[in-house]
């Protein structure tokens, strides 16, 4: 059978070549061009059409540039496709992978996002596993977003998008929300996750037929020594604070004092969304009560709220928007 692929190429990793100076740029390389892939896809009867919105640098990635995949998403007719792999650097791939998670939550065709550790041109890289990954997620029919990558424990995970987390520095690759992915990859199969936690069913939400996104959206993260009387809230719309991994955050106290900034917020009405923590861990005596414009929310990847918001207070705003953010949409709140 065969399979007929859109391949929306954003520059990162995947396009880039290492120069003399040791230093990487994106250039016009293209996956296409590897043996391994022209293989595959002479094999499996696959063909591909190919698109580029932009070439940057993940790490370059701005509302801007995201507005642009998303429109570049929306002008195309999924009934010509059976599939969607994008190639995208790591900095920013949790963020876009579930931004476009909420945007096209009804897709019926799987959307696969798929990035490289090092340039392709290098043996270690893992951007061609990770590619022909996605393949094998595509030729599953699957239905809905998703992102694959190749951990340093050498497995190639697969993940919902919506629960995506961010890479740090210490540990070499992705994970889901929980640490519950969708599943592996071995060899051309796709081993889901039995995890009674992961989230398998197909996605009902309807998404967002627009690609504004709110420019007004401020996110924070604790540290001992933040002084909250220095946040500046002109222009802001609404408020991410990230917790510790606790859920917890200082109440004692001014300067530093969490309560400062809900007190600053209210006073002119921007709703304040703190997220972190588990429902399955006890509180503690830190813990601060629901106000008006405060919403709690737990067991969920902060990256895949930060996406809520951006498409939330860019189409709607108001309380029609913080419904909207604490709302589980597609499974992204991992609780039992």
């Amino acid at each position: 059978m065969s399979e007929k692929i859109l391949l929306i190429e954003t520059g990162g990793t995947f396009a880039s070549r290492c120069g003399e100076d040791g230093l990487r740029a994106v250039g016009n390389v293209s996956v296409l061009e590897n043996q391994e892939v022209a293989a595959r896809s002479a094999a499996d009867d696959i063909s591909f059409q190919t698109y580029s919105p932009f070439r940057i640098l993940s790490e370059n990635m701005t509302i801007f540039r995201l507005e642009e995949l998303l429109l570049s998403l929306s002008n195309q007719d999924f009934k010509n496709y059976d599939g969607v792999i994008i190639c995208h650097g790591t900095d920013t791939f949790a963020y876009s992978v579930n931004l476009v998670a909420f945007a096209l939550g009804n897709i019926d065709i799987p959307i696969v996002f798929v990035a490289a550790d090092h340039p392709l041109n290098e043996e270690n890289s893992n951007g061609i596993p990770n590619f022909l990954a996605a393949l094998t997620v595509i030729c599953r029919g699957e239905k809905g977003v998703f992102a694959v990558y190749r951990n340093g424990d050498g497995i190639i995970y697969v993940h919902r998008g919506g629960r995506l987390r961010q890479m740090d520095d210490i540990h070499v690759g992705f994970f889901s929300q929980g640490n519950i992915p969708y599943g592996w990859i071995k060899g051309e199969c796709l081993i889901k996750n039995e995890d009674p936690l992961n989230h398998c069913r197909s996605v009902s939400f309807g998404g967002f037929p627009s690609s504004v996104l709110s420019r007004g959206i401020l996110q924070l993260c604790p540290y001992p020594g933040f002084d909250y009387a220095k946040v500046n809230l002109d222009g802001i719309e609404a408020v991410l604070q990230r917790t510790y991994h606790t859920g917890m955050f200082c109440s004692e106290g001014r300067e530093e004092n969490l309560t400062l900034l809900l007190e600053n917020a209210a006073e002119r009405d921007i709703p304040v969304v703190i997220v972190g923590g588990s429902e399955r861990e006890e509180g503690y005596v830190s813990a601060l009560n629901p106000g008006k414009n405060t919403l709690f929310l737990k067991d969920v990847a902060p990256e895949a709220v930060y996406a809520k918001m951006l498409l939330a207070y860019g189409i709607c705003g108001g309380l029609s928007a913080l419904a909207y953010v604490k709302t589980d949409l597609i499974g992204e709140t991992v609780r039992t």
